[in-house]
């Protein structure tokens, strides 16, 4: 019993390479979304994953039995520190060198810190809304002593927040608005690696086809916005998003296991996530003064085309500088240090 246990332990501390894909894949369409060659027709078909596999994997990835005090150490080291330092080291870039838009230190500090919606996100809301969700999801695993109580607390969190959402409205600070649906995916991704091998056995060929049919012809026929935080009808979002989630695991898994670049992202998708603004910004701007024809063509296939160059460009031009800080200041990221000694 007690070498088994290490062994999961052990098990558990390596990286594990389609987690890795998963996340890479996903921040792929993170950059497409925010570069102005964006296409909301292929936006509809991102939209219901490419954040959602990040709470999935976050609660995939999730151990259960550590104290409080332990939890809280290494989400604060991990995310908060790096959220701090790369936050405010974006903004103090952003007033040295605006490549696309005229800085606001004071007002993008305040946005930074008080991560609230008021003029769109908040720099690094990503990181924030994770920290918040995995402590509150703390409780809900500690809340919850079986596989059934923790699917059962998950939907009601879901229910919970569609109702404050969509009928009282309230937008709160640090992302609090839309905490059911993180704790939801959590609970999720936790899930499924509890029961990881009976799930994949269980899958087939043609239910793949079929979560393809569903997402793709759904999303075709209704032309409706699904992101992470649901739609204006939870129930096929829900449905969709799930069909969309099979289909990441099983590409992730079986498809693009050894894809060297999307190891590299999703294995550093914190610091491409603090970078990448400011990469595909350059990348923009040195296009727009060189090949000025092109990149202001409003031709669909032209700026695919330019989407597509840019998001793998930007991908590979900040593997030098992630590989630097990985090497020689991975405190950064909140390695090789403890903020205290968790018991």
């Amino acid at each position: 019993m007690c070498d088994n246990a290490s062994g999961k332990t052990a098990d558990l501390r390596k990286r594990i390479p389609w987690i890795d894909v998963s996340r890479g894949l996903a921040f792929l369409m993170v950059i497409y979304s925010h570069i102005p060659q964006c296409d909301d027709t292929v936006m509809l078909y991102f939209s219901p994953v490419f954040l959602t596999t990040f709470f999935f994997v976050s609660g995939y990835l999730f151990k259960s039995g550590n104290s409080f005090s332990m939890v809280l150490e290494q989400r604060l080291r991990t995310l908060i520190i790096p959220f701090v330092i790369l936050g405010v080291a974006l903004i103090a870039m952003t007033g040295i060198v605006s490549f696309n838009e005229a800085s606001d230190i004071p007002g993008d500090l305040k946005n930074l810190f008080s991560q609230t919606k008021a003029g769109g996100h908040a720099t690094l809301w990503f990181i924030a809304a994770l920290f918040v969700y995995s402590m509150l999801f703390y409780f809900v695993d500690l809340w919850c002593k079986t596989s059934r109580q923790l699917a059962v607390t998950a939907v009601c969190l879901l229910i919970l927040n569609c109702i404050s959402l969509h009928l009282l409205r309230i937008d709160l600070p640090w992302h609090l608005s839309t905490f059911g649906f993180g704790c939801f995916y959590m609970a999720l991704g936790r899930l499924y690696r509890q029961y990881e091998e009976k799930i994949d056995g269980f899958v087939k060929g043609w239910m793949v086809m079929l979560a393809l049919v569903i997402y793709v012809g759904y999303i075709s026929y209704s032309k409706r916005y699904i992101s992470w935080y649901g739609s204006t009808s939870i129930i096929d979002a829900m449905i969709v998003t799930l069909a969309g989630l099979l289909l990441i695991i099983v590409i992730s898994k079986k498809w693009l296991g050894r894809s060297r670049l999307l190891l590299f992202v999703g294995s550093n998708s914190l610091l491409y996530f603090a970078l990448h603004g400011k990469a595909y910004s350059l990348l923009l701007t040195m296009g727009a003064k060189f090949m000025p024809g092109i990149f202001g063509s409003e031709d669909f296939f032209v700026k695919g085309c330019i989407a597509l160059s840019v998001v793998l460009l930007d991908a590979l031009i900040l593997i030098p500088p992630t590989v630097f800080v990985n090497r020689y200041v991975p405190q950064i990221l909140g390695r090789k240090f403890k903020i205290w000694k968790a018991v």
